[in-house]
């Protein structure tokens, strides 16, 4: 690590809580050590923006699955990060969820779909032609994980019990949730880099979107 590179970090730090800074280094490897004290130290600063507070004031409280959130902020906010970007989505209004994906080839994809998705997705997907699907199944996955993390639910809901919809020339939207058909939830899907997908959806209208791009050696 260079100089600047540590003198980054070292300011990155300076703005997370105790438990941040415990849990940075419990990372095996700088680089996923270095990408959580960036994201962290960002998503601070963003709501610091929005909230004129310092950065290091924050003290997130999580839900059951994990989900982070400023209760009494009057602020709704979502993350994710995979390679080398870092995706956080901001709202005034109530929950949402972000996923942000790299798409690569997949050694299993019909044992993931059958285990992930639910039937009418795997027939929709396995339905495509073959040169579309792998980008077809990253639409389906950071569709449904957006889905999940704006409930706060996770994995703890059965990942068959709702339905996005995706594909070539197809607008994203959450066709299904348990026994309700089409709920008024907006969705939006877009490419942030080649070879990236993301999602974003919420039960409620949107605000504000931020996408924040952090380099690896950042």
């Amino acid at each position: 690590m260079g100089d600047r590179d540590a003198s980054t970090e070292r300011r990155n730090r300076q703005i997370l809580t105790s438990d941040e800074r415990t849990r940075a280094d419990l990372f095996r490897f700088e680089r996923d050590r270095r990408m959580f004290i960036s994201c962290r130290a960002t998503l601070r600063r963003l709501l610091a923006e929005r909230t004129s507070k310092p950065p290091e004031s924050f003290l997130f409280e999580h839900g059951p699955q994990g989900k982070p959130s400023l209760p009494g902020a009057g602020i709704s906010f979502n993350l994710s990060h995979s390679g080398q970007w870092f995706a956080c989505a901001i709202s005034n209004g109530g929950p949402l969820g972000i996923d942000i994906e790299r798409i690569q080839s997949l050694n299993d994809m019909p044992g993931m779909a059958q285990h992930f998705f639910a039937p009418a997705e795997v027939e929709r997907l396995f339905a495509a032609p073959e040169s579309e699907r792998t980008h077809s199944f990253f639409q389906c996955w950071t569709r449904k994980e957006a889905v999940i993390k704006a409930t706060g639910e996770g994995v703890s809901r059965p990942l068959d019990s709702f339905e996005v919809a995706f594909g070539s020339g197809v607008a994203p939207a959450l066709l299904r949730l348990d026994d309700q058909a089409n709920p008024p939830w907006p969705m939006h899907s877009f490419e942030p880099a080649p070879g990236y997908l993301a999602a974003l959806t919420s039960p409620t209208a949107i605000s504000d979107i931020r996408t924040i791009f952090l380099p690896a050696d950042h």
